[in-house]
């Protein structure tokens, strides 16, 4: 007997978990629509455990000084090949810049208004996204039945919770505190600071320790920044003597 009052292709959802990766999937192109409105923001890792942070709350470094914090697009997503409304998520720069450029460009516009493709190559590192659009056409009724009989809340993920399960909004769950220079520490990057001139310099420095600005570099990496200041300070003084 058909219970034509649950979600379409529900019986998916007992055995797959009903999220795509682009890095999982296989070579070739893979059809996709969105449909709703995505979210955004910042990812980073904690044993193996994610913490997304909405766009304007980016923390000032990360959990590992060794790894960026990435920005991410969160899909809810008509997948064609497997038949069923899945969430995505996208880390990769080049395909959210694509789906952005879309959004944007009069020709294409609401991204919900069209189908896309991701065309994928490679591997490892080696591994290249391609975003391709196909033409403007009215959503299918089959989707528009599996999207109004399935409950999802994208935003449930910026709590750290389940957005198929969590539907109703609840605090979110505790943050591990990250480890933050001390006002002391703070003070002496300050004065450093006054002395040094050379912008490029310092943009290379964040660069190099992974962050926007030096005041949120991890305690660790404080005494051999401190000791690079120290060694720029000097070869600026010795430039000025020279001259």
């Amino acid at each position: 007997m058909t219970n034509n009052s649950l979600p379409i292709g529900f019986e998916k959802l007992k055995t797959e978990k009903p999220y795509v990766k682009i890095s999982k999937l296989s070579d070739g192109e893979h059809k996709f629509r969105i449909v709703s409105r995505p979210i955004a923001g910042w990812i980073d890792w904690l044993d193996n455990k994610p913490y997304r942070y909405r766009p304007d709350a980016k923390p000032g470094h990360s959990f590992d000084p060794s790894k960026k914090i990435k920005s991410f697009w969160v899909l809810h997503v008509w997948d064609y090949t497997q038949e069923g409304l899945y969430v995505m998520e996208i880390t990769q720069i080049g395909v959210i810049k694509a789906l952005e450029n879309y959004a944007l460009n009069e020709d294409w516009g609401d991204l919900t208004s069209f189908d896309f493709k991701i065309k994928k190559e490679g591997s490892g590192m080696d591994t290249e996204y391609t975003v391709i659009p196909v033409p403007h056409k009215p959503i299918s009724d089959k989707i528009k039945k599996a999207i109004a009989s399935t409950k999802i809340r994208l935003e449930a993920l910026y709590e750290g919770k389940d957005p198929w399960t969590d539907l109703e909004e609840t605090a979110s769950v505790a943050t591990p505190k990250r480890e933050e220079l001390t006002k002391e520490q703070v003070g002496i990057l300050d004065e450093y600071l006054e002395k040094i001139d050379d912008m490029d310099y310092l943009d290379e420095l964040c660069e190099f320790l992974k962050v926007d600005a030096l005041q949120a570099m991890n305690p660790t990496d404080f005494d051999r920044t401190i000791r690079s200041m120290k060694a720029k300070i000097k070869e600026q003084s010795n430039e000025s003597n020279v001259a």
